[in-house]
């Protein structure tokens, strides 16, 4: 059964009870994920040269939120935001899959990897894409 918490985050991955208590998978709402991003530091967001990388991304929501940001508030534009600025890791497959869905980019892409957060060495393989 898919778990309810889906219908408040967006996210289309099935969750089952059981997959949660085993990952210990929590979501949190678009609505909260965009007040949170928009109260970073202004000069941080105007920096071009800022990252930002969430270690257990799930679904990317909050990677989302930092792109919607970035481009329709700060003026990035969407290529330099998803292969220069952000980065997430997660460990369960089909969360890094759908945040590449949402993020406009294809599974592989070498900002957002399968790993285990408390082991992975974060060398991102290719750093920044020109």
């Amino acid at each position: 059964m898919k778990n309810s918490h889906n219908k408040t985050t967006g996210s289309t991955v099935e969750r089952t009870d059981e997959r949660i208590k085993q990952t210990g998978e929590v979501f949190t709402p678009m609505s909260l994920v965009l007040e949170m991003v928009r109260d970073i530091p202004e000069d941080i967001m105007n920096n071009p040269n800022s990252t930002f990388l969430d270690n257990s991304c799930g679904s990317g929501n909050f990677l989302v939120g930092l792109k919607q940001v970035l481009t329709e508030e700060y003026g990035y534009h969407e290529y330099d935001v998803v292969n220069n600025m952000l980065y997430g890791v997660d460990i369960m497959e089909d969360n890094i899959r759908e945040t590449c869905e949402s993020l406009g980019v294809k599974f592989g892409h070498p900002h957002f990897v399968v790993a285990d957060a408390l082991t992975y060495d974060y060398t991102f393989d290719k750093g920044v894409i020109k």
